[in-house]
């Protein structure tokens, strides 16, 4: 073997070269490789400024577009107009623009409706739209800035080019139109071109979504793939295709050029301010090519060093290597205990043939000295094992540390549980080691103001010369106990027991026992122990707030007994499950002392036998979890709330986890998503919900793969975004998405198709606005806080003459102002001074909304209204008013004449009716006189035929005074709490008698909606009810009438309204009269002269004019020969307690009080009814002031017939004498009289002192209406009648006055109020 050593050592030093060669050319490899990263490196950075500086150069590019285009829309917002198609001068200052600005090829302008206006290619601008192009429709949104655009394809000249727009918006934000430039790639790629990055590098020009925009080389569809949808023989270059992802992109990551397959370092800059990047590639090709040919000089020297160090090599193993080889072999036989061989001869060296005697010399001695000690050795090692055996064996068998010390306290022996439990290292455990040293090191990590204390305390223990005993607790928190045994030889034993277990055991035993007893004995809980059939051994004292028991009385009871009947099953399914598996839960109820339910949790442990293993307790605690209970409940009803209120919402609503998984949903998000339920089960992969969409068409008719990886991208970035698509139904959704901060998103999606209609529409409203505002004959003016002019119209500058120059957005009004008033626009005087004047007059808050008049030099005149604005400006309107002023001074002359012939009609129509009255008031009476005679047939028709003429001509009579106070406006609305049914049933029960005469029918119905009670005007509701109710008697001779009431919703939703109808079944009326109906002076019928003997064609006309003045509407509904309906709808309004209050106690309909004061008849009531009714007293004595001889002579016999004594007298001075003079119990006073007139004759008696002084007085006039009933009521008089009046009226309203009558009892009354019209008036008779 030792023969063989030589080759073996010369084998490793061949090994060992080959070694240190095989180190040498990976250190080389390494040095290479890492020359070659740092070239990648130093590539990337080059890349990375290269991009740069484009960066900064397309920034620039960018720029000077921006300012061209920015400067354009200045220009045509200081215009406030955007050029039309055929403006010159524009399609040359666009052409120039856009010839002297290199990267713009092109220049275009676009109305707001997407119409382009204006193009530099073509003049005038071909008729071309811009609706389809996704920049006009982000400026018409709102959108900031210059707008870029993906690379499109002109229309015009089929070539390729990036679009950059920008809104034209005036200062209120209205959209003028959008200016447009075509960035022309071909300069970007001019620029590249001349950048030098190699044989196989690349420029390009991306937006921030990776799409190409321009790029030197061009490159083409990659390989194998065909090329995007905008690739084609017209755009080589694929421009607007999308390229890569730029997060893809790092200047120390290779990728592979998607359009050419070169793999290349990119580097990425954003252009500043722009949505633009620059990506600058190098080639791998090419800089591993260059890192080669600057490795060739280190490959040579490498291998000249290779060749020289072999050389070395085989001299050394020649010389040296062998021959030590061999002597190593003879030392390592010697070192083996081989003393016997001969270390053979070697060659070589001087040295190492010296060394090879010696090393022969000292194998001799050392055989010889081997032998010797053999023996010795041998015996003592025998000794020592035996004792070693022994030491171990009793050491292993102890658990704890053993230590031997001597008397000096210096270790002797120790085992390893005493080095573990001291905690020192192994070399201090050695013997020889001193305790004092051994305890300063197991004492090191103790706070060091107690570690002396506690080592002399050992050392004590130890010097002890009785077994004594100390227990420390170690740094580490283990409790030893040291305990030391004296020695005969004044060393001591040391025994190191770790006793933490057994304190441990013992601190929770006794913490267990006491949390135990602390725990039953104060725990909210219920503690029970019961015994294997469940009957209750102990119980903590909480059963009493739990159960309403005290401990005392749960012992000995089974826990069945206690649980609710409902929960018995619950009960036993838990008892069951506790003997299988030793614990349960479950939750039931129990019974309170109360016989109330509680909810509680109980929680239960089997215990065991330990002999046997049978079941020996139960340990349970209850729980009282009621609130809990509801809390669930409540929560599940939440849960459900909750899925139904999303269900419910408008909005498509979604959420994802982080890992883009749909956590909740509602229905509206299927629905617009085109999904249904199953494609999306709980924790759906929100990606392939979008790959299904794709693949349904919701995301158009592009590459669907595409088209996902683009929104998930946008979706996974870290802010809220939002967008729109429009689905292929064409409804346009628009959605919003909002980054949890632990991951994940919420999604809101928003049909806002009406509402980008309303858009559209609001914008073409608002172009429409602007053109009628420049179309305006009013000047506009609008400032703002400052005084600064924000707006103009060309109304302004022509009505004050005023430069555009001077009148431009921008300027100070105060400018403006000292300009005009240096004109003399103020007036002679210093202009400064005026100036300020004007403007101190603009600034007062207190003419805001006024109108102020200013006359100008030329003496038009300007009427100017300041109004506030929202921002705190103030707009101000001018308008021309000098044609109005005149036209104003004119009307006002005309309007006095009008009134004065309108006063005058009135007076002549008040004249006309009161000088009419008074002989028909003769007349009247005279014939009812005459009708109470015998007369003979021939004569009674004869006077019948004269009262109706008579009562004909006084119908005429207040219809026209009637429209006349309509039409002055006189005739006032006094609203009052009445019920509608009894009103109608009034009106029924007025021409019950003349039906009834007919043959007819009248009925009332009144829907169950009605209220019974209403405010309105009762008078003027009466009248028209009257007015209907009389025409269906007159034109109806068979069948019935009938009065309905009911009340209907508001048609636009407002306050309900009350519809009465009046329904006959007469003769009808044809369609294509009925509209002519409510005409003034219209009577309906073929025959139109019977119709003027039956009225004059005004009752109507005064019920649609009175409906009209309630605030209601009137109609007709007629078939010829079947029947009629007349209808009218008034506001329903419902009385307030106060007008409740105020009203006549019982809220009747107004009676008559006094009769109507003509009758339909002799056939409706008895001759001398009312006089038969009530014998008269001839004591009572009655005044008469009457200056009408005719009308004195025949009221004077009426009362006297009546059985009154009747003094007459024909003036008013007459009058007064006669009651100061003579007592009576009531005065007839006519209001005109000569001399003196009745009403200043009632004032004056009114005077007189005592009893006479308030006798009651009623007025007789020939006026009629509110204003004559006021003006008696005002001069003191009591009551009035109308003439002409009946005798019956007449002695009805005598004894009403009389001593006993209802209005000597002091009962309201309202009869010079009552203007209304007695059933058989002719006012029906229009149809």
């Amino acid at each position: 073997m030792h023969q063989d050593r030589p080759a073996a050592l010369a084998r490793s030093l061949t090994i060992a070269a080959l070694a240190l060669g095989a180190l040498l050319t990976v250190v080389a490899a390494g040095l290479a490789w890492r020359s070659y990263e740092t070239a990648k490196t130093e590539a990337g950075r080059r890349a990375t400024g290269l991009a740069l500086l484009l960066a900064e150069h397309a920034a620039r590019a960018m720029d000077a577009v921006d300012i061209e285009v920015a400067r354009i829309a200045d220009q045509i917002r200081n215009e406030n107009r955007l050029p039309d198609r055929q403006d010159k001068l524009w399609f040359d200052r666009l052409r120039h623009i856009a010839d002297e600005t290199p990267q713009i090829r092109a220049l275009w302008l676009i109305d707001p409706t997407g119409r382009i206006v204006q193009v530099t290619h073509d003049w005038p601008a071909p008729e071309l739209t811009a609706t389809d192009r996704t920049y006009f429709a982000r400026a018409a949104a709102g959108a900031d800035g210059l707008i870029i655009d993906p690379p499109v394809e002109g229309v015009l000249t089929g070539k390729w080019y990036v679009p950059a727009a920008r809104a034209i918006r005036t200062i209120d934000n209205r959209l003028l139109g959008v200016v447009a430039a075509a960035v022309d790639p071909a300069y970007f790629i001019q620029v590249y071109r001349s950048v030098d990055v190699g044989p196989g590098g690349r420029l390009l020009l991306l937006d921030t979504d990776g799409r190409k925009l321009g790029s030197v080389p061009d490159g083409g569809a990659p390989t194998g793939r065909a090329a995007g949808s905008v690739t084609g023989p017209r755009n080589p270059a694929g421009l607007g295709r999308a390229w890569t992802d730029p997060t893809r992109i790092a200047p120390d990551r290779a990728i592979v050029d998607p359009d050419d397959g070169v793999t290349r370092l990119y580097g990425l800059a954003d252009v500043p301010g722009r949505p633009l990047a620059v990506a600058a590639g190098l080639s791998l090709a090419d800089i591993r090519a260059a890192w080669a040919e600057a490795r060739i000089a280190d490959l040579i020297l490498l291998a000249v060093a290779a060749a020289v160090l072999s050389v070395m090599l085989l001299l050394i193993r020649r010389r040296i290597v062998v021959p030590i080889a061999r002597l190593h072999a003879a030392v390592a036989e010697l070192g083996g205990g081989n003393t016997i061989r001969e270390v053979p001869a070697v060659g070589g060296a001087r040295e190492i043939v010296e060394l090879a005697d010696g090393i022969e010399r000292m194998r001799a001695a050392l055989d010889r000295h081997t032998r010797d000690l053999e023996g010795e050795v041998a015996a003592r090692t025998a000794e020592a094992a035996d004792r070693g055996r022994l030491l171990d064996g009793a050491f292993a068998a102890l658990g704890h540390g053993i230590a031997i010390f001597d008397r000096d306290l210096v270790l002797v022996a120790c085992n390893r549980r005493y080095a573990g439990l001291m905690g020192v290292p192994e070399e201090l455990t050695r013997p020889g080691t001193p305790l004092a040293r051994i305890a300063e090191q197991a004492l090191y990590e103790v706070a060091e103001t107690t570690r002396p204390e506690r080592i002399e305390k050992r050392l004590t223990l130890a010097r002890m010369r009785e077994t004594a005993t100390l227990t420390e607790t170690s740094a580490q928190g283990r409790v030893v106990r040291i305990t030391h045994n004296p020695m005969a030889d004044g060393g001591s034993v040391a025994i190191y027991e770790d006793v933490t277990e057994a304190r441990q055991i013992d601190a929770a035993l006794r913490d267990s026992e006491w949390r135990y007893r602390l725990l039953a004995e104060n725990a909210g809980d219920l503690i029970l122990r019961q015994d294997p059939e469940g009957t209750i051994l102990y119980a903590s004292p909480a059963s009493q707030p739990l159960l309403g028991l005290e401990p005392d009385r749960l012992i000995g009871r089974r826990l069945a007994d206690l649980v609710a009947t409902e929960d018995a099953d619950v009960l036993a399914a838990h008892m069951t499950a506790l003997v299988e598996h030793g614990r349960d839960r479950a939750t039931l109820r129990m019974r309170h002392a109360t016989g109330r339910p509680v909810w509680v949790e109980a929680g239960a442990r089997m215990i065991r036998d330990p002999r046997t293993g049978a079941p020996a307790e139960f340990h349970a605690s209850l729980r009282d979890v009621g609130e809990r209970v509801a809390a669930d409940r409540a929560a599940t009803e939440n849960s459900r709330l909750l899925s139904t209120t999303l269900d419910s919402m408008r909005q498509g609503l979604c959420l994802l986890d982080a890992e883009f998984r749909v956590v909740l949903h509602n229905r509206r998000f299927l629905e617009m998503n085109g999904l249904m339920a199953e494609d999306c089960p709980p924790l759906a992969d929100f990606e392939q919900l979008m790959h299904l969409m794709a693949q349904r068409g919701e995301f158009g008719a592009g590459s669907a793969f595409t088209e996902v990886t683009r929104r998930l991208s946008a979706l996974r970035r870290p802010w809220p975004q939002s967008w729109e698509r429009r689905r292929p139904d064409g409804t346009v959704l628009e959605m919003a998405s909002a980054p949890f901060p632990g991951g994940g998103l919420v999604m809101t999606f928003t049909d806002v198709t009406t509402r980008r209609a309303a858009e559209r529409e609001l914008a073409r409203q608002t172009e429409v606005l602007r053109l009628t505002v420049d179309a305006m004959e009013q000047g506009l003016m609008l400032v703002d806080r400052a005084l600064d002019i924000v707006v103009v119209n060309r109304r302004f500058q022509e009505l004050l003459e005023i430069p555009s120059g001077i009148a431009r957005p921008g300027n100070p009004m105060t400018e403006l102002v000292r300009f005009v008033a240096r004109r003399g626009e103020f007036g002679p005087g210093d202009p400064e001074r005026l100036a300020e004047a004007w403007l101190a007059r603009m600034r007062d808050p207190a003419l805001l909304g006024q109108p102020v008049e200013h006359v100008r030099p030329d003496g038009r005149r300007l009427e100017l209204i300041r109004l506030p604005v929202d921002d705190g400006g103030t707009l101000t309107i001018y308008t021309d008013v000098t044609d109005r002023r005149r036209m104003q001074d004119a009307l006002e002359d005309a309007r006095e004449r009008a009134i004065g012939a309108a006063e005058a009609r009135s007076r002549f129509l008040a004249t006309v009716s009161h000088e009419i009255r008074n002989p028909l008031n003769a007349i009247l009476n005279a014939l009812h006189f005459l009708e109470d005679t015998d007369l003979d047939p021939e004569q009674a028709g004869l006077a019948q035929i004269m009262r109706r003429a008579s009562e004909l001509l006084l119908d005429l009579l207040d219809d026209v005074l009637d429209l006349s106070r309509i039409e002055a406006g006189k005739l006032a609305v006094d609203p009052k709490p009445f019920d509608p049914v009894a009103l109608a049933r009034d009106v029924k029960a007025m021409y019950d008698p003349q039906a009834r005469r007919k043959g007819l029918e009248i009925a009332v119905e009144a829907g169950p909606a009605v209220p019974p009670r209403l405010m309105g005007d009762q008078r003027r509701l009466r009248q028209i009810l009257v007015n209907l109710t009389g025409n269906a008697v007159k034109f109806t001779d068979t069948g019935r009438i009938t009065l309905s009431l009911d009340l209907l919703a508001a048609p636009s939703g407002g306050a309900p309204v009350l519809r009465i109808d009046v329904i006959d079944t007469g003769v009808g009326i044809p369609p294509e009269q009925t509209r002519l109906l409510f005409e003034e002076y219209y009577q309906a019928g073929a025959d139109q002269a019977a119709a003027m003997a039956r009225g004059a064609g005004l009752g109507l006309a005064i019920v649609r004019r009175l409906t009209e003045l309630l605030g209601g509407r009137i109609g007709c509904d007629s078939v010829a020969g079947e029947g009629s309906r007349f209808w009218f709808e008034l506001p329903a309004v419902l009385p307030s307690p106060r007008s409740l209050a105020s009203a006549h106690p019982l809220l009747a309909p107004e009676p008559s009080r006094i009769p109507p004061r003509r009758y339909p008849g002799p056939e409706t009531m008895p001759r001398h009814a009312d006089m038969d009714a009530l014998p008269a007293d001839p004591a009572i004595r009655i005044l008469l002031a009457e200056d009408n001889a005719m009308n004195q002579m025949l009221t004077a016999r009426a009362l006297q017939r009546a059985g009154y004594t009747v003094d007459s007298v024909s003036e008013g001075n007459a009058a007064v004498e006669a009651a100061t003079s003579q007592d009576y119990d009531l005065i007839l006073m006519d209001v005109q009289m000569p001399g003196l007139s009745g009403l200043e004759a009632t004032r004056r008696i009114r005077s007189l002192e005592g009893p006479r002084g308030r006798t009651p007085i009623l007025a007789l006039t020939a006026n009629a209406g509110r204003e004559a009933a006021e003006i008696c009521r005002a001069a003191g008089m009591d009551d009035h009648l109308s003439k002409p009046f009946r005798r019956d009226d007449l002695v009805a309203a005598v004894r009403r006055w009389l001593p006993g009558g209802e209005g000597r009892a002091g009962q309201p009354h309202d009869g010079l109020d009552d203007d209304t019209s007695p059933p058989d008036l002719a006012r029906g008779s229009d149809r």
